[in-house]
């Protein structure tokens, strides 16, 4: 357990050693616990036993080394436990779940009921949280109206005085849950103690690991034990038993061919409560059912290492509110972490929809349909079989068999049995029809039937029944395979069952479509596979000593083993879909082993169909395979570069790989991705090109989307780290066509607000995991981000960081290690309606100088005019009719531009040599750098009018990354992907360049803002600098004092007034330029002497005021006056660069 130990249990980091107060510390001897109960107004045992006294029980409690058993006696500490149990178990609070015990003549009825209170009436109108229930008594079989009594705190004091035994109803009524409880038995009672006690171990253990909190409670029979996890808010119970299927599966508490009937089910047993369900759903006793069985270790909290009950249950309760609850809030972050699944296994057909009371049961010629087809409730029902008929076997047949009028088939179905009771038989077939579906067959098999057929028994259109009550349909069916058969099981073979559905598939031959490579010792598109496999048409069969096993429904096989470039192995697995479509996937082999069969459905996503329930089988099938493929390739992890140093440039893209290698590769990611399928082509380079590139010509705000999509490859070769821009203004300004021309680079370029399931840009309003793997997913290509406003402000400035820095949150492995971490080198390119500092300015945040160099802001709005200005030239048409063509052709033509330029790329370094060729791009970029740090980079750097940009060394940053931006474009005409000329691609790109620098302001750099950030702040704090000479109680927490010549701050008011810039940083500015008066090897000086300070000098930072701004004593009255400036004469304009112009070029 995470944090701090609970009282009776040690803490997470120290498995052995002493227990905390309140524990059951080595006890060594359980035949003294019956002989303590507690004294009447305290926690302090007294005798049960006459003549006895309570000290004579502590001192043989004290000899024996045994804990000493506390439980509540004031009303008070019965009050305050029975509010706490109430608040960890959550669920139902209108109900509360009784036990009951009653003699049906010789023989003993038990089980468990809502509690029934006082009978009512037909007219009795229920008051504010009462719940009426009407039924049938089962003792007088009379109908009868109830008030139910709720889990409240007087009825759980009952059960706290062992007055009464409670359970709770697990689901709210929003078919939520406060817990999750793994319920561990011995309900035959031959199993060996400790082997029950190994299991509930190891999933305790497995809580623990992953910090999940955990608690261990004996059961009421004392043979079986829960392990409770409590969460401090309600959640899905979906979401619960996805978790607690994931724990147990990690715990290796079932392990494939064993029998672990220890592990009973979990709490919540069902997902969701039916719509219209009568019932309440599933329940579980409570703990502390009274001091008498927590004496003997009954409803017992116990300790994970002793297996001794805990001495103290009212502390170690308390305990558990306090800080042994989960956190709801991280239910979803480790689900999304570990990738889990909240759908039920063998789940299939949607949900389940009760009976309508109204419409009346099967009839019994169906259920002699259904009878005479399924072999499992004829072994049910088999007098020779009924005494060993496990109960959770025994309820799925009356679960299929109660959907008919066959009441006395059930009873004669059950009535062998030992432990057969008429009236509990009726209260089950009542339950089964008001509050559960039919059982289905994947969980007859799971629970432990193994006599059906293989791929399960057909309905009469040839699909495999999902429960057996469905096979009631072949009643209906006239059938013609129902003559002659008598009770034998009607299988329809998969043939059959294929051609009925008119299905589209290749006959068993040798004359495959091209491009389908065959093996010649088959003469298939498989390969020979292991002994007792094989593969057909009809798919992957199991084939063993009872029969054969249909696992898949269309072939799969084993087609390469794979090897990333540090030893990672992997397997590339190629199938058929539903439609016959020839796939391949590769995986890591890790994968293999994953739990709850998510390797199964992420393949059954993929369009193969896999048999329900197979799941587990699949990755056996693949673990088979893998020593008879010779065939090994390598893996690329990610998109973009292949990083090898033996291998040529190669890029690796989802649908193919460019460039020539001296071996095959292959993408293989840790997972499917869906998002993978938006980067893919469609149309041709032309039709582009005709659509958008020629049509972004004479628009700077859309040309530069396109150059910053293809600088991504360019990345690498120059060596830069990755980065951005941000491109913000008011609504419907183009900001999101300019995303589109730029996504259509690499991938579908549709509207999000139309096509967000294709198009490959993606919404700031993701979750940490998703946006690493998204980075990942854009990696050397660019990774378009729409509305920034919807990024938690908070997270902006951290996210901008973790974009540029190209590296994802380490996170550690379930045995402790260190997960591999995602990576990435990409351009991004953000929209939005506001900026970066207009959002960081939300939360009060100032944005930082790595954030602004990382992603710059670009106003898409005229700097001076404040118009629109994204749509510049429309071509001659009107500006809506454009842009709504241009989005159009982006959701049209699209993923060529890039792939085309990064083959063009590597045709140039494979001529040159990859080092030759990186250093003449880095060589480019820099000339390029120095002509876009001129003020004109159209006109000759000779022309006297074209001056150098002072800018700060972070601007340089910028500056260097548009450069990058403008020399993509320049290769991108060389290769003839645009037919933009030089001087238009350096005209967009300073057109951006003029935007960023009109955004920045005056203050250029980090140092610069923080000098104008305590500018602002010493006028706004004015009226807390006092007057050096001045001891006026006006001036309340001040922040230092003021002379005719010096500010004068403490060290706290110069901190208060930096904000969040460097102090440091701001004091050596001021010092270089002569603000600062200090003394000598210090940036303090010692005050004169001020008022109310007596003779105590203080250390203060003389800040002159000449930093607010020099003084001019010339000017006059009319100098201060604000008019608008007149219009100087205007320099001569200077001729433009052209083509031939271009040094590099």
């Amino acid at each position: 357990m995470a944090g701090a130990a609970l009282p009776g249990m040690p803490d997470a980091g120290q498995r052995q050693g002493d227990l905390l107060r309140g524990g059951a510390a080595h006890q060594r001897d359980d035949s003294c616990r019956a002989d303590a109960r507690p004294a009447p107004g305290g926690l302090r045992p007294v005798c049960r036993r006459r003549g006895r006294c309570h000290r004579e029980i502590e001192r043989r409690h004290r000899r024996r080394g045994c804990a000493r058993m506390s439980w509540p006696t004031s009303t008070e500490d019965y009050k305050r436990l029975a509010e706490t149990l109430r608040e960890l178990v959550g669920g139902r609070r209108d109900v509360a779940a009784r036990y009951f015990e009653f003699m049906d003549g010789e023989r003993l009825v038990k089980g468990w009921q809502p509690w029934k209170g006082k009978r009512v009436g037909r007219d009795y109108q229920p008051e504010a949280g009462e719940t009426v229930w009407a039924g049938k008594d089962y003792k007088t079989g009379h109908l009868e109206r109830r008030v139910l009594r709720p889990l409240s705190v007087e009825t759980l004091i009952t059960h706290l005085r062992g007055k009464e035994r409670l359970g709770v109803y697990v689901l709210d009524k929003d078919s939520r849950c406060s817990f999750l409880a793994a319920d561990f038995d011995d309900h035959a009672g031959q199993l060996d103690p400790d082997a029950i006690w190994a299991e509930v171990k190891r999933f305790y253990d497995a809580c623990d690991a992953h910090d999940w909190k955990a608690h261990i409670e004996r059961s009421k029979s004392g043979k079986g034990f829960h392990v409770w996890l409590f969460f401090d808010a309600p959640i899905e119970a979906a979401k619960a038993r996805a978790i607690g299927r994931w724990l147990f599966e990690e715990s290796q508490a079932i392990r494939e061919g064993e029998d672990f009937s220890t592990f009973d089910r979990f709490f919540p047993a069902q997902s969701k409560l039916p719509p219209g369900a009568k019932g309440f759903g599933n329940l579980i006793g409570l703990p502390l059912s009274g001091s008498k069985d927590y004496e003997v270790g009954r409803c017992a909290w116990v300790h994970p290492e002793s297996r001794k009950h805990i001495g103290d249950p009212l502390a170690y309760t308390l305990a558990i509110l306090e800080r042994g609850r989960n956190a709801a809030g991280r239910v979803d972050e480790f689900i999304e972490e570990w990738q889990l699944s909240i759908e039920e296994p063998g789940a299939a057909g949607g949900e389940y929809t009760p009976r309508d009371p109204d419409k009346p049961l099967g009839a019994k010629e169906e259920f002699e349909a259904m009878l005479s087809r399924c072999a499992f409730l004829r072994w049910a029902a088999d007098p020779a079989h009924q005494a060993q008929v496990k109960e959770p076997l025994w309820y799925s047949m009356v679960s299929n068999a109660c959907r008919f009028e066959v009441d006395d088939w059930i009873h004669q179905a059950s009535n062998r049995h030992p432990g057969y009771s008429s009236i509990e038989t009726g209260m089950k077939i009542d339950h089964a029809r008001e509050s559960s579906g039919p059982h289905r067959c994947a969980k007859i098999a799971e629970t432990g039937y193994t006599g059906c057929p293989d791929g399960g028994c057909k309905l009469p259109d040839g699909k495999p029944a999902a429960a057996p009550a469905g096979l009631a349909a072949w009643a209906h069916a006239g059938d013609k395979a129902k003559r002659g058969r008598g009770n034998r099981t009607v299988s329809v073979s998969p043939e059959e069952a294929r051609r009925s559905e008119g299905g589209n598939y290749p006959e068993e031959r040798e004359d495959w479509p091209d491009g389908i490579p065959l093996y010649p010792e088959t003469g298939q598109p498989w390969p020979q596979v292991s002994q007792s496999w094989e593969i057909t048409n009809d798919g992957v069969i199991h084939r063993t000593e009872r029969g054969s096993e249909l696992i898949v429904s269309k072939p799969l096989w084993v087609d390469a083993l794979t090897r990333n470039t540090i030893g990672t192995w992997g397997v590339r697995l190629r199938f058929f879909d539903f439609d016959w479509k020839y796939k391949t996937w590769a995986i890591p082999r890790d994968r293999l082993h994953e739990q709850g069969g998510a390797l199964a459905r992420e393949l059954s996503v993929l369009g193969l169909p896999l048999i329900p329930g197979k799941e587990k089988w699949v990755s056996r099938f693949i673990v088979l395979q893998e020593g008879m493929v010779d065939k090994r390739i390598r893996a690329a992890g990610r998109l973009g570069w292949f990083d090898s140093a033996e291998q040529a440039p190669v890029f690796v893209m989802p649908e193919q790989v460019i460039g020539q290698s001296r071996e095959e590769i292959v993408y293989q990611p840790d997972a499917y991705t869906p998002a993978a399928e938006t980067l893919h082509w469609q149309g041709t380079l032309a039709e582009w090109q005709q659509g958008v590139a020629a049509q972004c010509r004479g628009n700077p705000v859309l040309m530069f989307g396109v150059m910053v999509a293809l600088a991504g490859p360019l990345l690498k070769p120059c060596q830069e780290q990755s980065g951005g821009f941000h491109l913000y203004g008011t609504t419907t300004g183009g900001k999101t066509t300019t995303a589109q021309c730029a996504a259509s680079v690499w991938g579908c370029g549709a509207d999000p607000q139309e096509g967000a399931e294709v198009t490959s840009i993606r919404k700031w309003y993701s979750t940490g995991n998703a946006l690493e793997s998204v980075a990942e997913l854009h990696n050397d290509t660019l990774l378009p981000l729409d509305e920034i406003s919807e990024v938690d402000p908070q997270e902006l400035g951290r996210i901008i960081y973790q974009l540029a820095g190209g590296l994802a949150k380490g996170r550690s492995n379930a045995s402790g290690g260190l997960r591999a971490q995602k990576s990435w080198r990409l351009m991004f390119l953000s929209t939005g309606e506001k900026s970066v500092r207009q959002m960081l300015g939300q939360v009060g945040q100032e944005a930082k100088g790595g954030q602004r160099v990382r992603m710059p802001d670009i106003p898409a709005d005229d700097t001076t005019t404040g118009q629109r200005s994204i749509v510049v030239d429309s071509h001659g048409k009107d500006a809506k009719d454009f842009v709504q063509e241009l989005k159009a052709a982006c959701s049209r033509s699209y993923g060529l531009a890039g792939p085309t330029f990064t083959g063009y790329l590597i045709a140039q370094a494979v001529a040159r040599g990859w080092s030759v060729f990186s250093g003449e791009l880095r060589e480019e970029l820099r000339q390029l750098e120095k002509q876009l740090a001129m003020t004109n980079p159209l006109i000759n750097k000779a022309d006297p009018t074209n001056k150098p940009i002072e800018m700060a060394p972070e601007e340089r940053r910028v500056l260097r990354r548009l450069s990058l931006v403008a020399l993509a474009g320049m290769h991108a005409l060389h290769a003839g992907i645009v037919d933009w000329s030089i001087g238009e691609i350096l005209q967009a790109v300073t057109n951006i360049r003029d935007r960023w620098l009109t955004e920045q302001g005056e203050e250029k750099s980090e140092a610069d803002r923080g000098l104008a950030h305590l500018r602002g702040q010493l006028i706004a704090q004015a009226d807390r600098i006092r007057p050096i000479d001045s001891n006026s109680s006006a001036y309340r927490n001040i922040v230092g004092f003021r002379s005719t010549e010096y500010y004068m701050l403490t060290e706290h008011g110069l901190r208060e007034l930096s904000g969040e810039f460097d102090v440091r940083n701001i004091l050596n500015h001021l010092k270089s330029a002569g603000h600062l008066w200090h003394d000598s090897g210090r940036l303090t000086r010692k005050s004169p002497k001020i008022e109310g300070y007596g003779n105590h000098r203080l250390n203060l930072y003389w800040i002159s005021l000449n930093f607010m701004g020099k003084a001019d004593v010339s000017m006059t009255q009319e100098d201060q006056a604000v008019r608008k400036p007149e219009a100087g004469p205007q320099p001569p304009q200077a001729p433009l660069l052209t083509d031939e112009d271009w040094i590099p070029f």
